[in-house]
C-alpha cells in the first residue's frame, strides 16, 4: 500500500491549492517509506539539527546523535518521510511513524487506543520558502497517508515558553489549529540537550504540549 499511495502522491500542482497561496507547479512531493528513508537521512538530519536549534526548542544536536535518533525513527512501524521539492532542490519535510512505537512511550498508558494515532514527528521548511503556505499540504499529504494505513486519528507535540531569555522579541506562538488539531490536556516530557542563555549547552526536561486531530472527521 505504501508503494501505491507513493505512486499517487508523487507530484502536486498548483491546481490543488487555494488562489491566495504562492504557489508554483515546480514543487513536488516524493515519499520514503521505512528504510527507504536513509536516502534522504542527510537532508533531514541536518536540518532538524539547523531548525530546532531556534526557538522554542533551543537543541543543540550533533551529526552522530541525530543519526542514532534516526535509525530509531525509521525501525518504527509505519516510518515515513516526505521530502518536498523545488524541481530537484529539497526544500522541507514532514515525517511520521505509528504513535504505538513512537519514542514516546508514556503515550501507550495515557491515550486510550493509541494504535489509531499516527503520530507527525516533525516538519520543517526551509526559510527561505516560509510563509507560502506550504505546511498545509505537507500535513494534508501525511495525514491522508496514515489514513491509506488504518489510522484514524494523528497526533504531534509542541513546546513553548512563557518567558525565556532566548525568546525573540517579535516571536508568535501559532501551535498546530491552524491545521485543525485540538490541543489536549495531556503533557509530555523528553529530554534533550538543550541551549543556555550563556551559551552553553546542558540536558534538560521538556514540557511538550499534546496536539491531536480525527483524520475522519
Amino acid at each position: 500500500m505504501k508503494r501505491t499511495f507513493a505512486s499517487l502522491c508523487l507530484l502536486f500542482s498548483a491546481a490543488t491549492f487555494s488562489a491566495h497561496e504562492e504557489v508554483e507547479s515546480s514543487y513536488h512531493l516524493q515519499l520514503f517509506a521505512g528504510e527507504d528513508a536513509w536516502h534522504v537521512a542527510e537532508f533531514v538530519c541536518k536540518n532538524i539539527i539547523t531548525a530546532f536549534r531556534e526557538y522554542p526548542y533551543l537543541y543543540d544536536g550533533n551529526t552522530e546523535g541525530q543519526y542514532k535518533y534516526y535509525s530509531g525513527f525509521i525501525a518504527c512501524k509505519d516510518s515515513a518521510v516526505f521530502i518536498l521539492y523545488d524541481n530537484k532542490t529539497p526544500i522541507g519535510y514532514i515525517r511520521g511513524a505509528a504513535l504505538s512505537s513512537s519514542y514516546l512511550h508514556e503515550m501507550l498508558s495515557i491515550i486510550p487506543e493509541v494504535e489509531t494515532y499516527y503520530s507527525i514527528a516533525d516538519l520543517v521548511i526551509l526559510p527561505e520558502y516560509r510563509g507560502r503556505h506550504l505546511s498545509y499540504r505537507l500535513f494534508d499529504t501525511i495525514e491522508k497517508y496514515a489514513l491509506s494505513l488504518g489510522y484514524t486519528r494523528s497526533f504531534t507535540v509542541t513546546e513553548t515558553y512563557d518567558e525565556h531569555p532566548l525568546k525573540p522579541v517579535h516571536y508568535k506562538e501559532f501551535g498546530f489549529g491552524y491545521v485543525k488539531y485540538v490541543q489536549s490536556d495531556v503533557k509530555v516530557s523528553c529530554h534533550f540537550l538543550t541551549l543556555q542563555p550563556d551559551g552553553s549547552s546542558q540536558d534538560q526536561e521538556h514540557i511538550l504540549n499534546v496536539w491531536l486531530k480525527d483524520l475522519k472527521a
